[in-house]
């Protein structure tokens, strides 16, 4: 039999289930908006080429984020 400690971890814990089920719809489309639109910003050659002679690590943590949000959205 669990304890009234264990109860209450557990109704915490199914509280943070709910909390977390309740945004992630939210979350998981701001998420893909906000790849696409970084995925179209590296297609203009101006603003990849900016990004390349100015901040080259910046660039390449967004291409990084865009592949890593293909190969997810591909499954």
């Amino acid at each position: 039999m669990p304890t009234p400690n264990e109860i209450v971890e557990a109704m915490l814990k199914l509280a943070n289930v709910k909390k977390t089920e309740a945004t992630y719809g939210q979350e998981a489309l701001i998420l893909s908006v906000s790849c696409r639109y970084i995925e179209r910003l590296l297609k203009n050659r101006n603003v990849a080429q900016y990004l390349s002679s100015n901040q080259p690590e910046v660039l390449a943590e967004l291409r990084s984020i865009v592949s890593i949000f293909q190969k997810e959205a591909a499954v």
